[in-house]
């Protein structure tokens, strides 16, 4: 019996019961874990799934898992909500969650269309970036979070496991839908695991994101043991885990970060140092800039994608960017605010031929929301990391009491650059890029 797009009575039950187990975390650990749980957990385990309720956006596993805590705040630690203050750094969340609304007015969508928009985007982002603010902003916070986030990819570890011998398969298996196409997932002659979130990509991005932290905290002495375990064992098998998620995307941005943070470890500075963090964090706006104004076409990677993969993999990234490119031009008519939602920036198959795709979020925001929204979210994913460097010179990441907030700033920048190509929603990255950019009331702490 379905319930919803993908929602049996398993899945029905376990978004719906979320909340209260959200509620029964925060009632029984401190309210900073509780956050942690309640987002690593659900993320992890939570079914794709959506429910629809008259009158409201449908009910969804990122709603779930983004309102939960915030009932759980506001129950358990309702002091803590009401002392949230905006700041001048949240300028750029503000405007890039109300921004729908300028959208959907401007193409006549009417005030329900952009408040449905607002309500949706608000949550997605700006709920788990508040909570982060809330919870942390400071440098003991940001290391649990790191911690938190590294226990959760070790926890996916046998279960990708899992999956590369039988597919993704797991999700089914639990909840009784196969939300995963398994075309999708036959990569590199062998299945790309999917576990319970939304894609095969979604997996190779957390396990990246996991596998760095990981590694990072051990190599700067923060992390020696977990359970008891040697870390390094269990690094390992998060590396052959991350690796066998047969993403080369991921497997390049595992690539990027760990060459970075490399450079940061050699502890003789010089004025070339801060150069791979810099154009780590430059290379996302770059990226965009260079698309959304026509300087680049992006044709120049076809080849050597064709060369170093196959000739399929090439074809498909032409698609896409010639996609993007009609894309751009149609956002071109109204730069300022976009098409709003529904799909109404893409172009329309004509017979006998392939309509755009819309793969990124950065060509996503451009398309529905214009200059405003992509001003709005890149800044949103630069911002955070960009503040912590200009609080933390690169000399202090390798102390333990700064090493996770490092980390999870290159995760952020990672997560940024992987939005160039794909459009993957993770809340908890949002978390710390909350945290990050608290960071500045105190030297060391909230």
């Amino acid at each position: 019996m379905a319930y919803g797009r993908g929602v049996t009575l398993p899945a029905a039950l376990a978004l719906f019961g979320w909340i209260p187990f959200a509620l029964v975390l925060f009632r029984f650990l401190p309210a900073r874990r509780a956050v942690i749980a309640s987002f690593v957990i659900g993320w992890l385990f939570l079914p794709n799934a959506s429910y629809p309720i008259l009158g409201l956006p449908d009910y969804t596993k990122m709603f779930a898992v983004c309102l939960a805590p915030l009932f759980g705040a506001i129950v358990f630690d309702s002091t803590r909500v009401l002392t949230l203050r905006p700041r001048m750094v949240d300028v750029a969340m503000i405007v890039w969650c109300l921004c729908p609304f300028a959208s959907s007015m401007s193409n006549d969508l009417g005030a329900y269309d952009g408040l449905s928009a607002v309500f949706e985007q608000s949550v997605t982002w700006g709920v788990p970036y508040a909570i982060g603010r809330m919870y942390f902003g400071d440098l003991v916070a940001l290391s649990e979070l790191a911690r938190g986030m590294l226990i959760g990819g070790l926890v996916y570890v046998p279960l990708c496991l899992i999956e590369v011998f039988i597919g993704p398969r797991l999700h089914a298996l639990v909840y009784g839908d196969q939300h995963y196409a398994l075309w999708k997932a036959w990569r590199f002659s062998g299945w790309r695991p999917a576990v319970f979130m939304s894609s095969g990509l979604a997996v190779a991005l957390w396990m990246t994101a996991t596998t760095l932290t990981g590694a990072w905290l051990w190599l700067t002495g923060t992390l020696s043991r977990v359970a008891g375990i040697r870390a390094q064992f269990l690094l390992a098998g998060l590396l052959v885990a991350t690796l066998l998620t047969r993403s080369v995307n991921a497997w390049t941005l595992l690539l990027l970060g760990s060459v970075v943070l490399g450079c940061v470890l050699q502890h003789r500075l010089t004025l070339l140092k801060p150069l791979p963090v810099v154009c780590l964090l430059a290379m996302a706006p770059t990226y965009v800039l260079a698309r959304a104004t026509g300087l680049w076409s992006g044709v120049q990677l076809v080849p050597p994608i064709a060369a170093v993969l196959n000739l399929d993999r090439a074809q498909s990234v032409e698609y896409r960017l010639i996609s993007e490119r009609a894309i751009v031009d149609k956002a071109q008519q109204q730069p300022l605010l976009g098409w709003g939602r529904w799909g109404r920036a893409a172009i329309e198959a004509e017979p006998g031929q392939v309509g755009t795709i819309r793969d990124s979020l950065w060509i996503i925001a451009f398309g529905d929301s214009g200059l405003v929204g992509l001003i709005g979210v890149m800044t949103v994913l630069v911002l955070p990391p960009a503040w912590f460097w200009f609080r933390y010179p690169l000399e202090r990441w390798t102390e333990p009491a700064v090493a996770s907030a490092a980390v999870l700033a290159i995760v952020v920048v990672l997560y940024t650059i992987d939005s160039c190509f794909n459009a993957m929603v993770n809340p908890i990255f949002m978390l710390a890029a909350g945290g990050l950019v608290d960071l500045g009331r105190g030297p060391d702490a909230a």
